[in-house]
């Protein structure tokens, strides 16, 4: 999930966020996606033709959090 929300640090379109995040689209349809939703993190928008992601406000103010803490130096340890 940490990379799917580093991902949206600008907006992108659905395919643009699979490949930053190097995600698969159905673990984001089935399991990302309805995470980040219900927890009010991330928001659809249209935009032409496109559907475009992006963070709300707690979405980025918990990507700040995280990266303060060094998130992702705890994500590579395993």
């Amino acid at each position: 999930m940490y990379r799917v929300l580093l991902a949206l640090e600008e907006p992108r379109t659905l395919s643009e966020l699979w490949e930053a995040a190097n995600v698969s689209t159905g673990i984001y349809y089935n399991t990302i996606e309805k995470n980040l939703l219900a927890l009010g993190l991330i928001k659809y928008e249209e935009k032409g033709r496109s559907t475009l992601v992006s963070l709300t406000d707690k979405g980025k103010k918990l990507l700040e959090l995280m990266k303060e803490i060094g998130f992702e130096k705890l994500t590579q340890i395993r």
